[in-house]
């Protein structure tokens, strides 16, 4: 197997119906003690299409590959256009993955405007993955994802939706939009958005990444590789993602957006202010 991952693309039905990816990890790095120990950090995504395009979650996986040291992550992704958290809970499905696998984070995204216009929904389902989550013994994430960009209004609703369910659920936030939002302020020239102004563009992903990435590792994103995976919003089924590079010096402001957000916005005992 080649030194980057190997991305696998399971789809069923149409192009926007649903997307499982399985990011398969690049050769392992051993334990440093010498021991048995599986080192590697197992993740679980569920949300919609914030979540699979430009398949977010491979780029969280490949950028975990450059960490120095290096972090293995096995990364499973179910995504399907426009589903809420209500409806992946009640996808048996995806119930019996949560508990196939010894997962050790499982990250929710819920429908951009849901936490606006039905916030006890989106508590309601929450609170179902956060008992199940707990079960397996896992840390459960919420994933702010980036808000559109004509609905910029909105965030600060959102966010306090978020962090009133993650109070009570002991969830750590990613708070993806948040980090948008300052890139935004500093520059408001960088297309974070992608055409259609919803969704990332390969560089807001990049954006999005850094800032999972370093919730899941409790670590600076800041020295990660400056990869792109392009696979925007509207792909046919079978596009393969089109790996790519940043300019340096972006990717390291990014880097730096996205970690400066994490631990501004921390709800993890893990980061330090």
């Amino acid at each position: 197997m080649s030194h980057h991952a190997l991305i696998l693309l399971l789809l069923a039905g149409p192009v926007h119906a649903r997307q499982d990816l399985v990011c398969e990890p690049a050769s392992r790095t051993p334990v440093a003690n010498g021991g048995n120990q599986d080192s590697t950090i197992r993740v679980l995504f569920l949300g919609n299409s914030h979540t699979y395009v430009n398949q977010l979650p491979c780029l969280v996986q490949r950028l975990a590959s450059s960490l120095r040291p290096r972090v293995n992550l096995e990364v499973v992704a179910v995504a399907r256009d426009g589903a809420t958290l209500e409806q992946h809970w009640a996808d048996s499905s995806t119930r019996a993955l949560l508990q196939a696998r010894a997962w050790d984070f499982v990250v929710l995204q819920e429908q951009g405007r849901r936490p606006v216009r039905h916030p006890e929904l989106t508590s309601a389902a929450v609170r179902r993955f956060a008992d199940a989550v707990r079960r397996v013994g896992a840390r459960l994430v919420l994933h702010i994802p980036p808000v559109a960009s004509r609905r910029s209004s909105e965030l600060s609703r959102i966010t306090a939706v978020h962090q009133q369910i993650a109070a009570a659920t002991q969830s750590t936030i990613a708070p993806v939009a948040q980090a948008w939002e300052g890139v935004g302020r500093a520059d408001s020239t960088l297309r974070l958005h992608g055409a259609d102004g919803v969704h990332a563009s390969a560089m807001g992903s990049y954006l999005s990444a850094c800032v999972l990435l370093a919730v899941i590792t409790a670590r600076s994103p800041e020295g990660v590789a400056p990869l792109l995976l392009r696979r925007p919003y509207g792909s046919a089924p079978a596009t393969v993602a089109i790996p790519d590079t940043l300019e340096r010096s972006r990717a390291t402001a990014l880097q730096a957006a996205a970690w400066r957000a994490v631990r501004e916005n921390r709800s993890d005992a893990r980061v330090s202010p």
